[in-house]
């Protein structure tokens, strides 16, 4: 078997996991393990570079009003396209 006779996977569609934690009444992207044991709860969302959410986790004691929780959405999204566009 030859190692460099293979075939290149298109993994161009993928999606990336983008986390944010949320205090009080705002909230970070991509935080510190010490920011998301500080946080009331935590957000993680899974998109493709064209910005289609494919999976979506939240966990924490806590809760995230609807205005917030739109707001990381659209924040998550945006992180995903720039991250993945990045990998070109």
């Amino acid at each position: 078997d030859d190692p460099f006779d293979n075939v290149r996977l298109d993994v161009s569609n993928l999606p990336v996991f983008i986390s944010l934690a949320f205090f009080d009444r705002s909230f970070v992207t991509d935080p510190t393990q010490a920011e998301e044991a500080a946080s009331s709860c935590k957000y993680s969302v899974a998109a493709n570079r064209n910005g289609v959410v494919t999976n979506s986790v939240l966990g924490g004691s806590g809760g995230i009003p609807p205005q917030i929780f739109f707001e990381m959405l659209a924040t998550a999204k945006e992180a995903a396209e720039v991250s993945l566009k990045s990998l070109k």
